[in-house]
């Protein structure tokens, strides 16, 4: 089995060190670095890769680092290996930032009404993502590619609109297990 090197680290200490960047001579990412954020809806339509980007070309305009959006709404880590060959590598990237915790986690089982057998299953959706994670890391250093491997960002569990029982506990328990497996 190939080694690699994981680099955890919460999404927002990335976003902080593109945010530092515009403070000091330190840019976050090499000319020429093409880094694919690989994840679910967060990445999909969120803006951190935008940030990225605008960093990168505010600290140095005309910089040829390319941030790519490889994120799908739904999508979790194991969805992320089953399209890697066919997403993912073909954006050749030379940085991944793996950014899953969301879909993988399954917060129903963090519901009130969760079944009695919501523990078992509950450790194996953290085994499985462990494991998932693991995996992506080890096709993105096939592939040449450094790993950044960011801790699940929160959920907003008392949101209003959110219809059920709002997955109460699911990031005191279910997102923090993930960020520590």
């Amino acid at each position: 089995m190939m080694s690699f090197k994981k680099l955890s680290l919460p999404l927002l200490a990335v976003l902080a060190c593109a945010g530092s960047a515009l403070a000091s001579s330190h840019v976050p990412f090499a000319e020429g670095e093409r880094v694919v954020c690989v994840g679910d809806s967060i990445t999909h339509g969120g803006m951190y890769p935008y940030y990225l980007q605008l960093a990168q070309l505010l600290r140095k305009p005309g910089s040829d680092v390319r941030i790519l959006n490889a994120g799908i709404s739904g999508g979790s880590a194991g969805g992320a290996i089953r399209r890697w060959s066919w997403d993912v590598r073909p954006m050749k990237g030379t940085t991944a930032l793996v950014v899953f915790g969301m879909n993988d986690v399954n917060r129903p089982l963090y519901y009130a009404s969760a079944a009695a057998d919501a523990p078992e299953k509950r450790k194996k959706a953290i085994e499985n993502y462990a494991a998932n994670v693991k995996k992506l890391a080890e096709l993105a250093v096939s592939d040449g590619c450094r790993v950044i491997v960011a801790t699940p960002p929160p959920f907003d569990e008392y949101n209003t609109r959110q219809k059920s029982d709002r997955s109460a506990g699911c990031n005191e328990e279910g997102l923090s297990a993930l960020a520590e497996s």
